[in-house]
């Protein structure tokens, strides 16, 4: 979408058509003749969203000397969203959790994903969901760890530079808390006495330090912006890729990226526990 038509104060978009993706300038005209070539069709089973990923103390060197610690981060491409003592606005369109058995961070050789799905009814979800099965034993003393990530998948909003670029808002771990206050504050937005719609809600995203006992980390903390809703213009826009997203989760073609999950093996990693 570009930065002059998504969410700017000073002017509305009348016509949702207007919105258009981040990316390069628009296509030649002599590229209508092949609008309706079905080339792009065999892509819908494999959408991949990207993630908004946030630099710790424990990422690699190259992303500290690059973005600085604390600062947030699109993966991949890893392009920055903000630095760690400045903000975005994020339109969430859509909401699903993932469940997750995570490796000991000191294991080397395993992934650090061992296992995930989408199913709530999955023994490995009821494990994310029990306290008393969170951390799980394994091989050479490590200690495996489950996790229910709280994913928001939608939209950096406003006057930005990646303003219409699609990414996933994840909560788990230490900042599963987080998220359920998240959750609680979208519950909050009404339309007269009904909840408003999730796509329809602008929010301010931020860095925010952690340390509880010896553990430090980095999160992402929300506020209500001065204008906590989208324009008239865009809803039409937002509602359908809500509808999307559902559908691609319902049929299974949705996932998350997880291609550089080895540096989020944080000190939050059981702070929930």
């Amino acid at each position: 979408m570009e930065k002059s038509n998504m969410g700017s104060l000073s002017k509305r978009n009348e016509d949702p058509r207007e919105l258009t993706k981040v990316g390069p300038e628009a296509p030649p005209s002599w590229l209508t003749e092949y609008q309706d070539d079905l080339s792009i069709k065999d892509l819908s089973g494999h959408r991949v969203l990207p993630r908004l990923k946030i630099v710790q103390a424990m990422s690699s060197q190259d992303l500290k000397d690059q973005f600085g610690e604390g600062s947030i981060i699109i993966t991949p491409g890893k392009g920055l969203v903000c630095r760690n003592k400045e903000g975005f606005q994020f339109v969430p369109v859509f909401f699903f959790s993932e469940y997750v058995k995570w490796a000991d961070r000191r294991d080397k050789i395993s992934l650090m994903i061992m296992e995930k799905t989408f199913d709530p009814t999955s023994k490995l979800a009821a494990k994310c969901a029990n306290p008393k099965y969170r951390i799980e034993s394994y091989g050479n003393g490590f200690e495996a760890r489950y996790a229910e990530h709280l994913n928001f998948a939608g939209f950096v909003y406003g006057e930005h530079p990646l303003s219409g670029a699609p990414a996933v808002l994840c909560f788990a771990r230490g900042e599963y808390a987080t998220g359920q206050a998240y959750i609680s504050s979208i519950h909050l937005r009404r339309i007269s006495s009904k909840v408003a719609p999730l796509w329809s809600g602008v929010w301010e995203m931020h860095p925010g330090f952690r340390e509880r006992g010896d553990r430090r980390w980095w999160g992402i903390d929300f506020n209500n912006p001065s204008v906590p809703f989208i324009q008239e213009g865009e809803a039409a826009f937002f509602r359908e890729q809500h509808v999307q997203l559902k559908k691609e989760f319902e049929d299974h073609r949705l996932m998350v990226d997880h291609s550089d999950v080895d540096e989020e093996t944080v000190d939050s990693d059981s702070a929930e526990l």
